[in-house]
């Protein structure tokens, strides 16, 4: 799916390379953290890829923080942009491959998951006071975090954030 969008006076044609197919993600460990990256498509007429980023990282304080993202990635540099803003993703892409991204972000979180030890995963909102539709797919993140064996507890808004602190029930 190609997808022409006008972004600060710039064309970008977004190819979606997804088309419902989500490999078997290869873990990653950097500094501390564990995550998966999916490749999700590419810029037609700049040097950019993007990919779905998934995972867990120590906090400050010890706690284990879930985080979600799409990479941009520039070709010519070399430099990341995490694009953590669901608000900021409207301008890159049109409403049915959001979608897909965020089935792609369901079924990568699911197999983090499954894959983990952490018994206790804390998670928040990126963007301050959320709107509802936004609040809705954070919900259906919580749904997997259920489905994989986790209780979860949502709290909030506190400043604007909502935040969710699950833990892993004992069989």
């Amino acid at each position: 799916m190609v997808f022409v969008n006008a972004t600060w006076g710039k064309l970008m044609a977004f190819v979606c390379t997804l088309a419902g197919a989500y490999p078997d993600p290869e873990f990653s460990v950097d500094r501390g953290y564990s995550y998966v990256t999916v490749p999700i498509g590419y810029d037609d007429c700049e040097p950019l890829e993007f990919s779905i980023i998934v995972g867990l990282t120590k906090s400050g304080g010890g706690l284990t923080d879930y985080f979600f993202a799409i990479q941009k990635f520039n070709e010519i540099t070399d430099e990341v942009e995490a694009i953590m803003s669901g608000t900021r993703l409207n301008s890159y892409f049109c409403k049915e491959i959001r979608e897909e991204i965020f089935i792609g972000i369901l079924h990568i979180t699911d197999i983090l998951l499954r894959h983990t030890s952490e018994r206790e995963i804390y998670r928040h909102t990126f963007d301050i006071n959320p709107p509802p539709k936004a609040l809705a797919k954070h919900r259906r993140v919580s749904q997997v975090f259920q489905k994989c064996g986790y209780a979860v507890a949502e709290s909030g808004p506190v400043y604007g954030v909502y935040s969710w602190y699950a833990v892993k029930m004992i069989p």
